[in-house]
């Protein structure tokens, strides 16, 4: 069949077929713009060259994400005998503790290096990767009156700030970072 499905015809497969056929009516010509703009940048052959390092740039589920993020986040603790101390150790565990619960399993890639990058992606190129660091700051003392901070991001410095004041416990942790995760962008204080 003329619409990619390569599985056995029969009346049972009917609207499968015909959503393999209205898929590729609607995807064709942003795949089509896709392929022009690959070319354009020599990336076609480039991705034939190297398809082990293209791979994670298109194929979706890199299990890897969270434990990277985990792995690169590198906290800039305030001085060890101090009360701030000891909040910053209290985030940096529920920080820890909710990238290994099974629940930020289920968030997507994307989402999760967005929320703590600024960019939806993790570095692909080898320097990069070895290079790559997450700092993850404090704020103490919120000088505003409201109830909830947000945590952000500096895209630029690759800096994610959590605010101390309102994370006083691993369930608000998680609620603020799912929140910030889900519905981030431009989110900062409420």
């Amino acid at each position: 069949i003329s619409c990619g499905y390569v599985g056995t015809v029969s009346v049972d497969k009917k609207d499968l077929i015909i959503s393999y056929r209205a898929a590729l009516n609607h995807e064709s010509p942003s795949l089509e713009q896709l392929r022009k703009g690959l070319h354009l940048y020599n990336l076609v052959q480039l991705m034939e060259r190297n398809p082990e390092l293209c791979r994670p740039m298109f194929l979706p589920g890199d299990v890897g994400c969270v434990i990277y993020v985990v792995e690169k986040g590198q906290p800039d603790f305030c001085d060890k005998n101090s009360m701030k101390f000891a909040r910053e150790v209290n985030v940096m565990n529920f920080f820890n503790d909710f990238f290994s619960d099974d629940d930020s399993q289920q968030l997507s890639d994307a989402k999760v290096m967005q929320s703590m990058t600024g960019q939806g992606h993790k570095s692909v190129l080898p320097n990069e990767k070895k290079d790559f660091v997450i700092f993850v700051k404090c704020l103490h003392g919120c000088g505003e009156d409201h109830t909830t901070c947000s945590p952000t991001v500096s895209a630029c410095s690759r800096t994610k700030t959590f605010p101390v004041a309102h994370l006083t416990s691993y369930k608000e942790f998680k609620n603020i970072m799912e929140t910030a995760i889900c519905h981030g962008q431009g989110f900062y204080r409420i």
